[in-house]
C-alpha cells in the first residue's frame, strides 16, 4: 500500500517467507506454530516475522471477526504468502481468483457500498422534494373542497399528482437504500442465518407494496364488471397475488463460497490443515461475505425486476380501467379549475370521483416507484457483470458529493419534480407572511382563509413565537424563518450556532443538519464511512475520538468502574465491567489493525480507557489527553512520522471546526454519529 498505509498488503519475501521450509510437510501443530509467530505484531513489536498486525486468522470466530481487517483481495493473498511462502501463496491465491472470482467479488462489494451512499444521498434529494410537495398539498388543500365549489381544483390536481409520484419514488429509493445496506452488512461468518428483510425478497420490496394495492383495485373492478376471480400479475394466471410468507429462518447465501471450498479441498490436494487456514483467510478478510454479497446482489437485482415488471402491467391496466379524477371533474361536473361549481355535485359525480382518486393515487405511487427501483435494479445487474469496473464513488453523508456515470439517471427523476415547487411555493410563502405579518398568531380576518386549519396549530416557532402545525415546523423553526435563516447565511435549527458550521455552498449548518461538504471539509458518516473512508484515502494515520464515538461513555465518565484497575486481566468480573459500556466494533477494529490508529480525547481516565481497548482487544492502545482549552490540534499535528493523509473523527462538531485543525494538511474531518 502507498505511504505507509494500514498495513502492506504483500510482504517482503526477505522478511516472512523460508522457502527452504516445506510447510506442506509440516504437521498441523507445526503448521499452527508457525502461522502463529507471524500474526499478533503490536506496535511495540520489533520482530521481524510479526509482519501481520493483529489477530491471527486462525482464531477467527462471530466474537471477533469485526476486528480483522478486510475489504481487499490483497490483504487474502498477504495471508497466504505469509504462511505458505510466496510460490504456493499465491499459486492457491491465482486459483481462489479463478475458481471462485474472489477478486471481481471485492470489486462488486465496493461498488455496491459506494452505490449505497449514493442512494442516501438520492434519499435525501427525494425526501426533501417530497416534504415540499405535501406542504403544498396541505397549503392548498381547499382547492378540491365540496364547500369551496371545486374552485382550483386542478392546482390541486397537478400538485397533488407530483407529490403521489414523488412520494412513490422516495419510498422506493429508501428501500433500494436499505436492501443495499442490508446487502452490504450481511454478517462476515458463513453461519449467520440470512437478514429477515433478504429472506422475504419479492414480498419486502415496497414497490411490492404498491402492486398488491393495485391488482386489488383491478380486480375489484374485475370481479364488479363480469364476477372474475382475481387476478396474478406474476405468473398471468387467475389465483391469488399473495406473496409466499416471509421466511427469516434461511441460511445465508454462502453457495459461492461452500463451492469454492469445496474445489480446493477436491482440486489442490492440500492438507486439512492448510485447507482450514485458507478458509479462515477467506473469512476472516471478508472474502466469504463478498462472496454472499454477490449473491444477494443478483437476488435483489432479479427480485426488483419481477416486481417492476408487475408494476408496469398494474400501471397501465389502472390506467386503462379506471377513469382520470381530472375527467371526471371536467366532464362529469363541470369544474374549470378557475371558479366554483354553479351546481352541487350529485352522489353519481361524487362515487366517480371517489373512484378514480384512489386508483390514481396507486398509479401515481408505482409511476414514481416502479423506475426508482428498476434503475436500482439496473446498475446493480452492471455492477454484477462488469466487476473491474467502478462505477460509483460517493461520500458518507446525505449531501456530499458524488460521482456517478452520465447515464445514472436518478437525480433526473427526483428532479423532474421541482417544477411544480417552484411553479407555486413562493407564492405560498409570501401568502402565509402576508398573513401573520409580525403577528404570533392570526388577526381574525385572517383566521378564515382556506389553509387556516391546515397551518395553524400548537407547535410553537422559538424564533418568531408563531404557531404552525408539526409540518410546518422543522426542528423548532417554522418554515418562514428557516427560509429567511438559510438566505441570510446563519443555521436555521440554532440561532447561537457556530458561524463556522454553516455550509454557504448547500446554505445548511454543518453541525445542526449533519450536512456533509467536501468544500468545506467536513463529511457526516458512521463507523462504516470512517473505515471507508480511512480505506479510500490510504491513510498514514487516524485520530478518533472516545466518548459517543468508540464508546458509549459521555462527558468524560470512566468506561470502567473504579476498582477496574485493581483486578486481574483475566477477571470474569473485569470482562463483565468492560462489557456494560458499549463499543463500537468497526472502530475497534481500525485500532486493532491499522499502526498509526490513536484516540484522542478530553476524557481524564486514561488508564481506565486503555484498560477498556484492551478487554475489546486492541492490543497497544495509543491514548492521548487533551486538556480543557487545548485545541485537539496539538496532538494531531505532532504525530510522528508525520502523516500526509489522515482522518479525523469526532462527535463534536467543535472540536473539528477549529481553524487550526480544519487547517492541517491532509487531513480529513469526519462529524461522527453512531449508526
Amino acid at each position: 500500500m502507498k505511504g505507509g498505509g494500514m498495513t502492506r498488503d504483500r510482504a517482503d519475501d526477505d522478511d516472512i517467507h523460508d522457502d527452504d521450509v516445506d510447510v506442506l510437510s509440516l504437521d498441523a501443530d507445526a503448521f499452527e506454530t508457525r502461522v502463529r509467530s507471524m500474526y499478533g505484531a503490536s506496535s511495540s513489536s520489533s520482530s521481524s516475522k510479526d509482519v501481520v498486525r493483529g489477530i491471527c486468522v486462525l482464531d477467527v470466530g462471530e466474537r471477533n471477526v469485526l476486528n480483522f481487517e478486510q475489504g481487499r483481495f490483497g490483504l487474502v493473498v498477504r495471508d497466504l504468502e505469509t504462511a505458505l511462502g510466496a510460490t504456493l501463496g499465491q499459486t492457491v491465491a491465482k486459483f481462489l481468483n479463478e475458481a471462485g472470482g474472489v477478486e471481481d467479488a471485492f470489486n462488486v462489494r465496493k461498488n455496491a457500498v459506494n452505490l449505497k451512499k449514493v442512494l442516501l444521498h438520492a434519499q435525501a434529494e427525494a425526501g426533501e422534494m417530497a416534504k415540499a410537495l405535501n406542504r403544498l398539498t396541505t397549503f392548498y388543500r381547499a382547492d378540491m373542497s365540496k364547500e369551496d365549489g371545486y374552485a382550483r381544483c386542478f392546482r390541486y390536481r397537478e400538485i397533488c399528482v407530483a407529490a403521489g409520484k414523488c412520494k412513490g419514488a422516495m419510498l422506493a429509493i429508501f428501500d433500494a437504500r436499505m436492501f443495499t445496506k442490508s446487502i452490504c452488512c450481511v454478517p462476515r461468518m458463513p453461519t449467520a442465518m440470512r437478514p429477515k428483510r433478504l429472506a422475504s425478497m419479492p414480498r419486502s420490496l415496497v414497490t411490492s407494496g404498491f402492486v398488491k394495492k393495485g391488482v386489488e383495485l383491478v380486480s375489484n373492478a374485475a370481479r364488479a364488471r363480469r364476477g372474475a376471480g382475481s387476478l396474478d400479475v406474476w405468473s398471468g394466471g387467475t389465483h391469488s397475488t399473495d406473496y409466499s410468507p416471509e421466511d427469516s429462518t434461511q441460511p445465508a447465501l454462502t453457495g459461492d463460497f461452500d463451492a469454492l471450498m469445496h474445489r480446493v479441498r477436491a482440486e489442490l490436494s492440500l492438507p486439512s490443515h492448510v485447507v482450514r487456514f485458507i478458509e479462515c483467510s477467506l473469512i476472516a478478510r471478508g472474502a466469504a461475505k463478498a462472496l454472499v454479497i454477490r449473491r444477494e446482489l443478483e437476488a435483489y437485482r432479479d427480485a426488483a425486476a419481477r416486481v417492476c415488471d408487475a408494476a408496469d402491467w398494474t400501471i397501465q391496466t389502472l390506467r386503462k380501467e379506471h377513469r382520470n379524477p381530472d375527467d371526471v371533474l371536467r366532464d362529469d361536473m363541470g369544474c374549470d379549475g378557475e371558479t366554483p361549481l354553479a351546481t352541487e355535485a350529485t352522489e353519481e359525480n361524487l362515487k366517480a370521483l371517489q373512484s378514480a382518486c384512489k386508483a390514481d393515487r396507486t398509479a401515481n405511487a408505482l409511476e414514481g416507484a416502479s423506475p426508482a427501483t428498476r434503475e436500482t435494479a439496473k446498475w446493480i445487474g452492471k455492477i454484477l457483470d462488469e466487476p473491474k469496473r467502478t462505477f460509483f464513488a460517493a461520500g458518507d453523508c446525505d449531501a456530499t458529493t458524488s460521482f456517478v456515470p452520465d447515464d445514472f439517471v436518478m437525480s433526473s427523476l427526483i428532479a423532474s419534480y421541482a417544477p411544480t415547487i417552484e411553479k407555486y411555493q413562493d407564492a405560498m410563502l409570501e401568502e402565509l407572511a402576508e398573513a401573520f405579518g409580525r403577528r404570533a398568531t392570526l388577526e381574525p380576518n385572517e383566521r378564515d382563509k382556506p389553509w387556516t386549519r391546515h397551518v395553524s396549530g400548537s407547535r410553537k416557532c422559538v424564533r418568531c413565537s408563531r404557531s404552525y402545525s408539526n409540518l410546518w415546523v422543522t426542528d423548532k423553526t417554522c418554515i418562514s424563518c428557516e427560509h429567511a435563516a438559510r438566505l441570510a447565511g446563519t443555521c436555521p435549527i440554532s440561532s447561537p450556532c457556530l458561524p463556522e458550521a454553516f455550509c454557504p455552498h448547500a446554505r445548511r449548518c454543518l453541525k445542526c443538519e449533519r450536512h456533509s461538504c467536501d468544500r468545506c471539509g467536513l463529511r457526516c458518516g458512521d463507523a462504516e464511512d470512517v473505515v471507508a473512508l480511512v480505506e479510500e484515502i490510504d491513510a498514514d494515520a487516524v485520530f478518533l475520538d472516545f466518548d459517543r464515538t468508540i464508546c458509549a461513555t459521555k462527558r468524560g465518565a470512566s468506561p470502567l468502574p473504579s476498582f477496574a484497575l485493581e483486578l486481574p486481566l483475566d477477571s470474569p468480573a473485569l470482562a463483565e465491567a468492560a462489557s456494560r459500556r458499549a463499543a463500537d466494533a468497526e472502530l475497534l477494529g481500525l485500532l486493532t489493525h491499522h499502526p498509526n490508529a490513536y484516540v484522542v480525547t478530553r476524557n481524564s481516565h486514561v488508564k481506565e480507557i486503555e484498560l477498556y481497548l484492551r478487554l475489546h482487544g486492541v492490543d497497544a492502545p495509543k491514548v492521548r489527553h487533551v486538556a480543557k482549552g487545548e485545541s485537539k490540534s496539538s496532538v494531531v499535528s505532532r504525530t510522528r512520522p508525520p502523516f500526509v493523509r489522515a482522518v479525523f473523527a469526532d462527535d463534536d462538531a467543535r472540536e473539528l471546526l477549529r481553524p487550526d485543525v480544519r487547517s492541517i494538511p491532509g487531513l480529513r474531518l469526519v462529524l461522527f454519529k453512531r449508526g
